[in-house]
């Protein structure tokens, strides 16, 4: 089954709409702040239920999982959840998951995001990050994840 198009950055009409998932209020405030600044319509998620509700209804042009109050496996899971859910919107979402590079990296490009961003993170970082997720043009999303680091260097990329 095919992936349904999401719209390229340039043909979107305004600013970009991001859900940020976070189960730490505060953390999950700052980073909205951030994405608002960049000029992004941001809503705020705290729950990994509430993203697979949102995606299936309403889906924004991008997710920004950051789930730091939670089990060290909670934004895996969510992304396992995502990729395998049964409504083509949910799976098809572009994900930009924040975590610690060393425990989380591999598992999470394993799992199918679009973009892995390491803590701790620059405002800058983070913006540029979302940006770039945003612009790979469909087509790309599958081979640059597959091409993405593992846990284990022997194992087969593509």
């Amino acid at each position: 089954m095919a992936e349904p198009k999401h719209p390229e950055p340039e043909a979107m009409s305004g600013p970009a709409t991001v859900a940020v998932v976070n189960d730490d209020p505060d953390a999950c405030e700052v980073v909205a702040r951030v994405l608002d600044a960049a000029g992004h319509r941001v809503t705020r998620l705290y729950q990994p239920d509430d993203a697979l509700a949102v995606l299936a209804t309403d889906p924004p042009s991008a997710v920004v999982i950051d789930l730091v109050a939670s089990r060290p496996d909670a934004a895996v899971r969510l992304l396992d959840t995502i990729r395998d859910h049964s409504n083509e919107k949910v799976r098809a979402a572009r994900i930009l998951v924040i975590g610690d590079e060393n425990a989380s990296a591999p598992f999470t490009w394993a799992s199918g995001t679009d973009g892995f961003l390491p803590r701790p993170m620059h405002a800058n970082a983070l913006v540029a990050a979302l940006a770039e997720v945003l612009a790979r043009p469909e087509e790309d999303r599958v081979p640059f994840r597959t091409a993405a680091p593992r846990a284990d260097p022997q194992q087969p990329t593509g």
